[in-house]
Parts: structure tokens; C-alpha cells; sequence
């Protein structure tokens, strides 16, 4: 699954209204390409694949690192076994089980 596919698929199951785009934005006074939903009420920007208020966010709403039967357990596995960072890991394997939640639903 593509980052773009993985955010839209967990911006649904959470109820984040929005679109994903890519925006050249001054962040912290750097200039850079964002890449997120931009949010529909025009607020911001949501990547819980690089922002770990977004990340934890979505875990405390879907309680997932409070539950041992939960996917993100797996997918922190794999995500390690590619080479990821141990934060890179476990922001992409919740964002990948609250996509997964989409095909359950």
C-alpha cells in the first residue's frame, strides 16, 4: 500500500476530513514539500506518518497500544525488519492498522 492509499484509508476510519496533496510550505522557517490530508476546515495538515502528535492521536482514539490483540503489533515487527527506526516503525504500523480497520468495516 502507498503512504498516499495508507493515510487516506486511516484519515477514513478516523474521520479526518480532507484531501491528500503534496504543498512547497515554510515549515519552522525552512522551506519543504508537505505531504498530508490538508484538513477540509482549512487548519492544517494531518501525517501521523511523520508527526507524532497525529500518531498518538490516532492510537489513543483507537486504543491500540493499550490492547496486546491488536495488528500494530505485526506490522511494529515488519516495519523494524525493513530498516526503520524504532519511531518511524510505530508511526507507520498504527497508521497501517487503523487502515486495516477499513477493510473491516
Amino acid at each position: 500500500m502507498s503512504d498516499r492509499e495508507l493515510l487516506e484509508a486511516a484519515a477514513k476510519v478516523a474521520g479526518i476530513d480532507g484531501e491528500f496533496r503534496t504543498e512547497h510550505l515554510c515549515v519552522n522557517g525552512d522551506w519543504d514539500d508537505v505531504t498530508a490530508i490538508f484538513l477540509a476546515d482549512g487548519w492544517g495538515w494531518w501525517n501521523p506518518l511523520t508527526d507524532d502528535g497525529d500518531v498518538l492521536r490516532l492510537a489513543v482514539q483507537f486504543a491500540l497500544l493499550f490492547s496486546d490483540d491488536n495488528a500494530w503489533h505485526e506490522y511494529y515487527g515488519e516495519e523494524l525488519a525493513m530498516g526503520r527506526d524504532v519511531l518511524s516503525a510505530t508511526r507507520r504500523a498504527i497508521v497501517r492498522a487503523v487502515a486495516a480497520m477499513k477493510e473491516k468495516t
